[in-house]
């Protein structure tokens, strides 16, 4: 009996202990099959594309209106709650590091870039919610607004090709724009321009190597070269060696784009100079139109190797937007001065950013409703490649750059 009942005691403990064990199991299987959020941003900026509601002619009419300066009205706010969800999406996926878009490069300049629309579209109601979180003095708000645009400008520029490169500077300048906006709504708290301060020192801009970014473009007129046989016959017919004209179709690929390739070269060592602003753009200038005046460029380059337009239209964005940033890095310190003393500092603060285009500090002049800061020498860029009207970005031609911002003492 004795032997039984411990028989029968042990059965059970076995029985239990598999019990246990099978639970545990389970629960390791539960934990294992969870898998982690995605950390390429692009999936993340694709699901917020997809949230973003439809707009009828009436909201659009009203988005417009607030980004024109209008106060925004009962369609315009509940239109941007709706959009409540894509923004969460959006600011998720700013703070990834990927950013892998999934775009063909395979398939050279015939790839199609669907996202530019629905990015430049975002950007529009970013910036529509940014001025209505201003407007109801919610600055915090605004600001990270501000932010997260000005994160999602990076990876815009991880789209490669020249059209978004031009998107990504135009996406930072709207959010530099837009913080313009919101720091001449009120004078605001010394702890929220310095956490503003901090954040435009840490944060990480469009990603942009001149250099890689035309050595991209190239590699893709190349691919897109390629798939065209007709062009590359026409290459061929237009090779002055009759040797030449053997070659296989990559051979001839890789010396008919030899003149372009050394063209970039002399266009980096200048970039890459201690000349100034002006020295650069007028050498750059005259690499251009030697190029477009030799043969080469007559018979072969314009077939379509190569852009000798985009070395001297990306260098012109890239500077301007330099000028952009410094300014406003400028602009928050002499708000911070206001805010600390009660008075408009007569002259700029030490150790603030530069002016690009001529290397020296920033003109600075007190005006009744502000201060304006001004650059010391002309932008030479005359947009041949304009950027895309994101709110309110203008379109002119520039000259001397300068910046306005509103003061609004408390």
């Amino acid at each position: 009996m004795r032997i039984m009942s411990k028989v029968m005691f042990e059965s059970k403990a076995a029985i239990i202990v598999c019990f246990v064990v099978i639970v545990n199991l389970c629960l390791c299987v539960c934990h294992a099959i969870l898998p982690p959020d995605p950390d390429n941003a692009a999936l993340l900026y694709y699901q917020a594309f997809l949230q973003v509601p439809e707009q009828d002619s009436e909201v659009a009419a009203s988005l417009n209106n607030v980004l024109d300066g209008a106060a925004p009205d009962q369609t315009t706010r509940h239109y941007l709650d709706l959009c409540g969800d894509a923004f969460d999406y959006i600011e998720i996926a700013s703070q990834r590091t990927n950013c892998h878009w999934g775009v063909m490069y395979s398939e050279g300049y015939a790839t199609k870039q669907p996202q530019l629309q629905k990015i430049q579209h975002m950007i529009r109601l970013l910036k529509a919610d940014i001025y209505v979180r201003a407007s109801d003095r919610d600055y915090e708000g605004a600001l990270n607004r501000c932010m997260t645009t000005y994160r999602f400008a990076s990876h815009v520029g991880a789209l490669g090709p020249r059209l978004s490169s031009v998107f990504s500077i135009g996406t930072e300048r709207s959010a530099l724009r837009s913080i313009q906006h919101v720091l001449g709504s009120e004078l605001l708290e010394q702890e929220t321009l310095l956490r503003l301060r901090s954040q435009l020192a840490s944060a990480k801009g469009i990603p942009i190597s001149y250099g890689n970014s035309l050595e991209l473009d190239l590699a893709m007129a190349l691919q897109s070269l390629r798939s065209m046989p007709d062009l590359i016959q026409l290459i061929r017919n237009n090779l002055e060696n009759s040797a030449d004209a053997v070659l296989t179709d990559e051979a001839l690929v890789r010396l008919a784009s030899e003149p372009y390739r050394q063209f970039l070269g002399a266009v980096y060592k200048i970039v890459d100079s201690e000349r100034s602003y002006e020295q650069k753009y007028e050498s750059i200038s005259t690499l251009v139109v030697e190029l477009k005046a030799g043969d080469w460029y007559e018979s072969i380059g314009r077939v379509g190797i190569g852009d000798a337009n985009l070395p001297l239209s990306l260098y012109g964005h890239l500077v301007r937007l330099h000028a952009d940033l410094n300014a406003t890095k400028a602009a928050i310190d002499i708000y911070l001065a206001v805010s600390k003393t009660g008075q408009v500092p007569a002259s700029l603060p030490k150790y603030l950013p530069k002016d690009p285009f001529s290397g020296l500090d920033f003109e600075y002049e007190v005006v009744e409703a502000g201060f304006i800061i001004r650059c010391k020498e002309k932008d030479l860029h005359q947009c041949p490649l304009p950027l895309p009207r994101l709110g309110d970005e203008p379109s002119e031609t520039y000259e001397i750059p300068e910046y306005f911002f509103v003061l609004k003492q408390n």
